[in-house]
C-alpha cells in the first residue's frame, strides 16, 4: 500500500516527504499487526529500517541541532527495531527449519519449539503496538520533519556518495581472511541496506545513477541476507546438541547451512566485482 504524506505548511524536500510517507506506513503497520495480518511484522520492520536509514544517511538529527527530542526519536526507533528483530528472526528461522524438516529427519521437536517461540515474539510485538507507542513515534517523526532544513540536489548526492564510500571500505575490510569475516559481511549488509533506502528517499532528486546504486545495494543486501540467515541457523543448530536434537541431526543441519553460507559468500564476491570492478594497476 502506498501512503501519501500529510499536508504541511512549508514545501518539503525529497527526504522530508519520504520520512512522512514512512511515518504514515508505521501507523498502517501497527494496525495490521493489531489485526493479526500474516506479513505485518516484516512490513513494519522494513518501514522502521527505511526510517532509520533515511535519518542516519542524511544526518537528520544533526541538521535539527541535535536536540533531545530528535535523539529520543532515534532511540525509540532503535528499541522498536530490537523488538521487531526478535519476532522476525524467529519467523525466518522457523520457516527455514520447517522447509528442511522434509529433507532432514529429527527436526520435529525443533520445529514445534520454534513455532512456540515465534508465537510469543509476535505476541510481544502486538502488545507493543496496542500501547500506542507506534502512533506516538509516528507523530514524533512528523514533528522532526517539520524542523528539518531543506536538502538540495547537491547535498543529497553528497550524503549518498559518502555512504557509498563507507560501503566500499567495509567491503575491503571483509576481504581480509580471518575469524571476523562473518561480522564484517554483516556490517557490509547493514550499510548496503542503509544505502538502498537512502537512495530510495532521495531518488526524485539524486538522479539515475543513484537509482542504479540503490538497486545494486539491494542486491548486496539480499545476497548477504541469505549469508546472515545461514550464520544464525548454524549458531542455533549448535545450541541444539543434547537438547532438542541428537548430534547426528545437528551435524547434518550445520552442514546444510554451512554450504548455504559459503555459496552466499561466493555470490557476493562475484556481485561486488561486477558492481565495482577492481582498479587496474
Amino acid at each position: 500500500m502506498k501512503h501519501r504524506p500529510p499536508r504541511t505548511r512549508a514545501p518539503l524536500d525529497a527526504v522530508g516527504r519520504y520520512l512522512l510517507v514512512q511515518a504514515a506506513a508505521l501507523r498502517a503497520d501497527a494496525a495490521s499487526i493489531d489485526n493479526g495480518a500474516p506479513d505485518a511484522v516484516h512490513s513494519m520492520r522494513s518501514t522502521v529500517r527505511r526510517l532509520r536509514s533515511a535519518l542516519a544517511a542524511f544526518g537528520a538529527v544533526r541538521r535539527t541541532g541535535g536536540n533531545d527530542a530528535g535523539r529520543q526519536t532515534v532511540a525509540a526507533l532503535q528499541r522498536l527495531t530490537r523488538l521487531l528483530a526478535e519476532a522476525r528472526e524467529a519467523q525466518v528461522l522457523h520457516s527455514r527449519i520447517s522447509a528442511l524438516a522434509g529433507r532432514l529427519e529429527g527436526l520435529d521437536r525443533v520445529e514445534a519449539a520454534l513455532a512456540r517461540e515465534e508465537a510469543l515474539a509476535v505476541a510481544l510485538v502486538r502488545e507493543s503496538v496496542r500501547d500506542g507507542r507506534c502512533t506516538a513515534l509516528a507523530a514524533d517523526i512528523e514533528s522532526l520533519v517539520a524542523r528539518l532544513p531543506r536538502l538540495g540536489r547537491k547535498a543529497v548526492r553528497r550524503h549518498l556518495k559518502r555512504q557509498w564510500a563507507k560501503l566500499a571500505r567495509l567491503v575491503g575490510m571483509a576481504g581480509h581472511p580471518g575469524e571476523g569475516v562473518e561480522t564484517a559481511l554483516h556490517a557490509v549488509r547493514k550499510q548496503a541496506r542503509l544505502i538502498r533506502y537512502a537512495a530510495e528517499a532521495g531518488a526524485s532528486v539524486a538522479g539515475e545513477r543513484w537509482v542504479r546504486r540503490g538497486t545494486q545495494a539491494k542486491e548486496v543486501q539480499e545476497v548477504l541476507g541469505v549469508h546472515q540467515d545461514a550464520v544464525q541457523a548454524v549458531r542455533f543448530a549448535r545450541g541444539l546438541a543434547g537438547t532438542l536434537a541428537d548430534e547426528e541431526t545437528v551435524a547434518r543441519l550445520c552442514a546444510v547451512e554451512e554450504e548455504r553460507r559459503r555459496e552466499a559468500e561466493e555470490r557476493f564476491a562475484l556481485l561486488w566485482e561486477k558492481i565495482q570492478p577492481p582498479k587496474r594497476k
